[in-house]
């Protein structure tokens, strides 16, 4: 799987789940995309329908070498989910949290499994609450055709 692959692939994975599916699309971040319109997407749908999960641009964030001496490129990206404390919905909280790190740990093309690498809570002034999962993955070092 390409760099580029990641992102999109990562989205549906986690869009395929009937219980994270119900909350709406899977945000893919887009940094050209204007800030204050992204915040304000994100802070409608918390309001409207309790969650929000989003996937981040993912980065090189090193390499693995294998015993032959083949280094790997390893991706690092983050899932956020943005939750309402007063927008009854299901899952919630830590139950949230479990079902997108099962999602995002599930094989991808058959054979890539994502790696959870770290996960951070933060409290956003409007109300909501923001959870970050990092995830590491192998990618295709080999440029693209």
């Amino acid at each position: 799987m390409k760099l580029a692959d990641v992102q999109p692939a990562i989205a549906a994975q986690l869009a395929a789940r009937a219980e994270l599916a119900a909350f709406g699309s899977i945000i893919q971040y887009n940094p050209a995309r204007d800030e204050d319109d992204s915040a304000k997407e994100i802070l409608d749908r918390v309001q409207s329908v309790g969650v929000v999960i989003e996937v981040i641009e993912p980065i090189i964030s090193g390499a693995s070498t294998d015993s032959t001496g083949v280094s790997t490129p390893i991706a690092e990206y983050v899932v956020a989910i943005s939750e309402s404390p007063v927008v009854a919905h299901s899952p919630s909280g830590m139950a949230l949290v479990q079902a997108v790190i099962d999602a995002g740990t599930s094989y991808l093309a058959g054979r890539i499994r994502p790696s959870l690498s770290g996960k951070t809570e933060a409290i956003r002034e409007n109300g909501y609450v923001v959870r970050f999962l990092s995830f590491t993955l192998r990618v295709d070092g080999r440029a693209s055709a």
